[in-house]
């Protein structure tokens, strides 16, 4: 029996170490908040309320169920040396540009996929339906397109022509250095 001690009008939380087909307290009389919490993969039916203790005993029956888990998994594909990052209800995945791997219960879950400066997922966000046969997302990355746009303080009405200028691409080490011909 595990001891909680706990004074009359008084709130405690019990985290049970493993599921056990009950629990005993001696409390003073009083009323109660209680809480637990999920352990070893099993789930409580409630995870918190109040219980009244007086002269006579009282018991509360509290359900645990076993919840499964299934695999997801989010493939990035474009991506090779990215981070790879990908949100969960709310809950942060990370990669180095491999395969993202979890384990979550059976349900309907939002997701979304981070961008980055130069590549951005084809599809950055949706929800998936969770089974036992789990699910695999494939995210196509693409090279991100931008528009620039050259212009001339030559009087329109000339028949001169702009000539196109040369580019030059800079990778980021570069930014400080001119272009070499």
């Amino acid at each position: 029996m595990r001891e909680i001690l706990a004074r009359a009008g008084e709130d405690f939380t019990f985290t049970p170490i493993s599921v056990m087909p009950f629990l005993s307290l001696e409390l003073p009389a009083g009323i109660y908040s209680y809480s637990t919490s999920a352990t070893g993969g099993y789930v409580p039916s409630r995870s918190s309320g109040t219980i009244k203790v007086n002269e006579h005993s009282s018991e509360l029956n509290m359900a645990y169920h076993l919840v499964a888990y299934y695999k997801v998994s989010f493939v990035p594909l474009n991506l090779q040396g990215h981070r790879f990052e990908v949100t969960i209800d709310g809950t942060e995945y990370v990669s180095n540009g491999q395969i993202i791997n979890i384990s979550l219960p059976e349900g309907i879950y939002s997701y979304s996929v981070g961008s980055y400066p130069s590549l951005k997922p084809l599809s950055s966000s949706g929800t998936f339906q969770l089974s036992k046969s789990g699910i695999t997302k494939d995210v196509e990355f693409v090279q991100q397109q931008y528009l620039v746009l050259f212009r001339t303080s030559m009087d329109p009405s000339t028949s001169h022509f702009l000539q196109a200028p040369t580019l030059y691409q800079y990778q980021p080490q570069d930014m400080c250095q001119p272009p070499t011909k």
